[in-house]
């Protein structure tokens, strides 16, 4: 929930975490230097509308607890700073990222590239038995090549 906070409060909060221990200043680097956040929640949406708040704001209670409340839900499981991918428990999967950061047109081009690599990889697992392996034509000329893990 840090990076839900006002800029300035999380800026000051920020400094403390990192002052605190030279482990939390690297686990911050860490986040930083990352490309994206993959959120995986234990919650499941049971309509689209459930799971569109949840990929924009993540989901909430007021919890309550030896005279306290206190906010639970997936709401506490995102970092707001960079670009999310949120997969919730029965695979539904978004994104959320704050837009000064990217453009809206280059995370719709990430997720639009991972969709149709899944689709492409189901189609040719379900034909490999009628056309085999490398036998599928290809629909462009150009080669392709997969990044190095």
């Amino acid at each position: 929930v840090l990076t839900t906070l006002p800029r300035k409060s999380w800026a000051v909060a920020r400094e403390n975490i990192e002052k605190t221990s030279d482990h939390n200043r690297s686990a911050l680097e860490l986040i930083d230097s990352a490309l994206f956040v993959l959120v995986l929640d234990d919650f499941v949406p049971r309509d689209i509308n459930e799971a569109a708040s949840n990929m924009l704001h993540g989901s909430y209670n007021l919890e309550h607890k030896k005279d306290k409340y206190y906010q639970a839900g997936t709401c506490c499981n995102r970092w707001y700073d960079k670009l999310q991918i949120i997969v919730c428990a029965d695979g539904t999967a978004g994104i959320n990222f704050e837009h000064s950061a990217i453009d809206g047109h280059t995370a719709l081009r990430f997720v639009s590239d991972i969709f149709a690599e899944t689709i492409i990889n189901f189609a040719q697992s379900i034909t490999l038995s009628i056309y085999g392996k490398g036998r599928i034509p290809s629909v462009i000329s150009a080669q392709v090549r997969r990044a190095a893990c």
